[in-house]
This record gives structure tokens, C-alpha cells and sequence, in this order.
């Protein structure tokens, strides 16, 4: 079994959300290069068409821009969220 992930991909899925998720999703991608649709049929073709002894267990796919630090990018809630650390086992709270 094979599993492709992929990441933002020019479809009509996002159209499919409430109008306030499609003005989000809108603002975390305005910036990318989304990948096509035949990117993603170019990472399914490879994986099936590999010997039967080969298994490609995972694949994920990202634009590039999703990937790189040096293309700006909208900021995102995640993003912007200070991270939390947790202390090591055994350390005073």
C-alpha cells in the first residue's frame, strides 16, 4: 500500500468550504506555485509502475514554495503561534 500527500494542489476542492475557509485558504496560498494535478499523476504513475519488489510506502508532495524559507509566504495561525516547550522528564515544573 502506497500513500501520496500531496500539498497545495491548483483544484476546485477549496470551492467546496464555507466562504470564510476559502478566504483563508486563499490567503495562506496566494503566493505559491500550487502544483498541478498531473504532478500529483506523476507521483501515482511512479509508484505503479515500480518493480514488484520495490515499495514506496510514502510520498509527499509539496510546491516548492512550501518548502522554501526564502519565498515569502501569507503567515499562518500555526505559524505565528509561539511554541510551546515542554520540560525534560524529571525537571522541576
Amino acid at each position: 500500500m502506497s500513500v501520496v500527500q500531496p500539498g497545495t494542489v491548483d483544484t476546485e476542492l477549496g470551492t467546496y468550504v464555507r466562504a470564510e475557509l476559502q478566504e483563508a485558504i486563499a490567503l495562506q496560498t496566494e503566493r505559491l506555485e500550487k502544483l498541478e494535478p498531473k504532478d500529483i499523476a506523476d507521483a501515482v504513475a511512479y509508484i505503479v509502475t515500480r518493480n514488484h519488489r520495490v515499495a514506496v510506502n510514502e510520498m509527499l508532495i509539496r510546491a516548492s514554495a512550501q518548502t522554501c524559507r526564502s519565498t515569502p509566504a501569507a503567515p499562518s495561525a500555526v505559524a505565528s503561534a509561539p511554541a510551546r516547550r515542554r520540560p525534560p522528564p524529571g525537571a522541576a515544573p
